[in-house]
């Protein structure tokens, strides 16, 4: 039961992910925007290629370990990769001519390389093809420095948002425009759970695709990822109103 419905959830997220991300990708066309060129290829990468991999690579560990090793090694890439999308969407948005900013994005996207090529080193040569992305510092680096860029996006979404408030009181705010930025921040907060609970247990020897309780988390925390993320971007008409009357 439990990991038919933590399947159900994973699966929500990746269609909602792509859904969002190629729909970037089109608004980039027309825009011209990097925010959205940068994120929605981000999002197009890691739910359409890394984390796809990185799943069927679980369930090959046993039966096929070579291949396993091989999608692993192909979906460590593609998340790091994707995962640059994060620091650089956070950076062009909330401050695109702070040099502070600007360095820690550069710094963020250097070490997150840095990690992946560790991470993709470590899956080449691991022996025990059942710690192809379990417990080591290779493999929980990249995950550590995502949840880095988590915090650093909903810290300055939230912040943002605290700001719209004071703008939406004296009537100089959008507060449809106001409401995405708190939407973002939850997508950020939901992020950063979905990945620090199997980080931080695997850094402890759990297991996390073999407990229960922590499947549950995940799980949840990626549904309600994709929820936000779909009221962020693909609001339909009532949300919209319903934020409007209440403003």
């Amino acid at each position: 039961m439990i990991p038919a419905l933590a399947g159900l959830c994973t699966l929500t997220f990746i269609v909602t992910a792509a859904v969002v991300g190629f729909r970037l990708l089109l608004l980039s066309r027309k825009s011209g925007g990097i925010p959205e060129l940068v994120f929605g290829a981000g999002l197009v990468i890691i739910v359409g290629f890394g984390y796809p991999m990185i799943l069927a690579g679980r369930v090959h560990v046993e039966s096929a370990p070579d291949l396993a090793r091989v999608l692993m090694v192909l979906g460590a890439i593609a998340m790091a990769v994707g995962w640059t999308s994060v620091w650089i969407f956070t950076w062009q948005v909330f401050r695109p001519d702070s040099p502070i900013a600007r360095w820690t994005c550069y710094s963020g996207i250097a070490v997150t390389a840095c990690t992946g090529i560790a991470n993709v080193l470590r899956t080449v040569t691991v022996n025990d093809p059942a710690m192809l992305d379990f417990g080591e510092l290779a493999y929980t680096g990249t995950s550590l420095m995502a949840i880095a860029s988590y915090h650093w996006g909903g810290f300055e979404s939230l912040r943002y948002y605290g700001m719209m408030r004071k703008r939406l009181a004296l009537g100089l705010a959008d507060p449809v425009v106001a409401n995405r930025f708190l939407l973002w921040g939850f997508v950020m907060v939901f992020s950063l759970i979905s990945t620090a609970v199997p980080t931080v247990a695997s850094m402890n020897g759990v297991d996390p695709q073999g407990s229960p309780p922590l499947m549950i988390i995940t799980a949840l925390s990626g549904l309600g990822c994709a929820c936000v993320m779909w009221l962020a971007f693909l609001p339909p008409q009532a949300y919209v109103e319903r934020i409007r009357a209440v403003a």
